[in-house]
């Protein structure tokens, strides 16, 4: 996928510094996911003591709804929260603690109440997520790094929108006029609730599942390095990077250009990136001195360490986290802490780490991919760049920035989007209909290459290519 996958180094839990007002000692991460974990426990007592099932309905759709996405998500905004507290104390990194501490003072308070009486303790805990949304946590959110992170602003309507027709159930569970008012607003919460639980459930099974095939990759790296007989040659193209037996013109396609690896703003410039590029592990990472990006393989000379995993010097180079091996922008290694006193930095080529090419272009962080691939060009030409868009470089003109994690190949994608005989059916009532499926022709093929072809498709709404 070109999609890249982005990990932050986990950081330690935030010592707060002398002066600052401490957070409540249930708002940290070890005692918020102990206690909604024992909460969950209650809930589910309680509901096997019910003497009616639409409590115990919602006692158990909240307690399946908090282990399945309340605590993973609390601990996550927690720990981040924690973490880029510990990097920063900026306003706006104190701000977003301040919100993540409320909703889940919030949320815990609710579950609570919850055990005595379950519809009112459900209707507290998504009031604190609706209030938490209310005061503006999709543009106050910083990641780990304390690096600003904002959520698109469609993703938090969505949100938002979900919190408040569940709430609008929980809320009939407990202002209906009647009981039977009461009654299916406890179940609609309860059916709510499942949902909501058997979604988080699966896209954490996916998440796992990302992060084992990594896993596995990582080690079949090692692997194939240990059986070689001699030091992988980090400058040239290694059976970790990408490979084809296509043609040579069409390799080139694929490695002669600029690829979007992420926005800018969304990338940290205090911590390495790991970055996955067709296949490739990458390790991106801001050179403070330079006021550059920089970019390598994701993996050290020496023992095929993530270079991911260590830090940023000062000196803007990146040092391996297994024995401290430091790599300048251009993939040289500057230093090895192991060398005695005075002795010159390794500059065996084996002991270099492949560079490629990188820059910013209009908030996008651009690699040359030609050192990936065999037979390529390492370095771009002079007159090439990025695939820009013009408006956005005319005066006054205002953009947003927002990614997609797709859970498919490249190639499906780019076979579904050149497919529109799909629309009428696929898509009917949403961008398209049935009653719209018509024969579709094509005129002649033009400019036909192994760069692809121009061709005019008539349809019913007319010509177009």
């Amino acid at each position: 996928t070109l999609v890249p996958t982005m990990r932050t180094p986990a950081s330690p839990l935030a010592t707060l510094p002398s002066g600052s007002t401490p957070a409540s000692p249930l708002a940290t991460t070890p005692a918020a996911s102990t206690s909604a974990l024992l909460l969950s426990a209650a809930l589910v007592a309680a509901a096997s003591r019910s003497a009616t099932w639409p409590p115990a309905a919602v006692r158990l759709g909240l307690a399946t709804l908090t282990l399945a996405d309340i605590r993973p998500t609390a601990s996550r905004q927690l720990s981040d929260a924690e973490a880029a507290l510990a990097a920063s104390r900026e306003m706006a990194v104190e701000r977003w603690a301040r919100l993540v501490r409320g909703k889940v003072l919030g949320e815990l308070l609710g579950l609570a109440i919850a055990v005595r009486a379950p519809c009112s303790g459900a209707s507290l805990v998504l009031l604190s997520h609706l209030g938490f949304w209310g005061l503006g946590a999709a543009n106050a959110r910083v990641d780990a790094a304390a690096e600003p992170a904002p959520l698109p602003p469609p993703l938090a309507k969505v949100i938002a929108t979900a919190d408040a027709v569940v709430l609008s159930f929980a809320a009939l569970g407990v202002l209906g006029p009647t009981s039977g008012l009461r009654a299916a607003g406890s179940v609609l919460f309860a059916v709510a609730a499942a949902a909501v639980s058997a979604e988080a459930v699966k896209k954490a099974a996916v998440a796992r599942r990302g992060a084992s095939t990594l896993r596995t990759g990582a080690v079949a790296t090692a692997q194939d390095g240990a059986r070689r007989t001699a030091a992988p040659q980090m400058t040239a193209t290694t059976s970790t990077t990408v490979q084809t037996e296509a043609d040579a013109a069409a390799t080139k396609i694929w490695a002669e250009q600029w690829w979007p690896l992420g926005f800018a703003a969304h990338t940290s410039r205090a911590a390495p990136v790991a970055v996955t590029l067709l296949g490739a592990p990458l390790v991106v990472w801001w050179d403070d001195s330079a006021g550059a990006w920089r970019c390598t393989l994701d993996r050290c000379s020496h023992r095929l360490a993530p270079l991911s995993e260590g830090r940023v010097t000062s000196d803007g180079c990146i040092e391996c986290p297994y024995h401290g091996w430091a790599f300048d922008g251009q993939g040289q290694c500057v230093r090895v802490p192991q060398q005695e006193e005075g002795s010159a930095p390794c500059r065996s080529r084996r002991a270099a780490v492949l560079a490629l090419p990188i820059m910013e272009a209009q908030g996008v962080i651009w690699v040359w991919g030609g050192g990936l691939f065999e037979s390529a060009a390492v370095t771009p030409p002079e007159e090439s760049g990025p695939a820009l868009v013009d408006v956005l470089e005319r005066p006054g003109v205002e953009h947003s920035d927002y990614s997609r994690d797709l859970h498919m190949d490249w190639s499906t994608l780019c076979e579904n989007v050149m497919d529109p005989a799909h629309l009428p059916f696929t898509h009917h009532k949403t961008i398209s209909r049935r009653s719209k499926a018509a024969p579709i022709s094509f005129g002649a093929l033009e400019n036909f290459s192994h760069t692809g072809f121009t061709a005019v498709r008539q349809t019913a709404g007319g010509p177009g290519r």
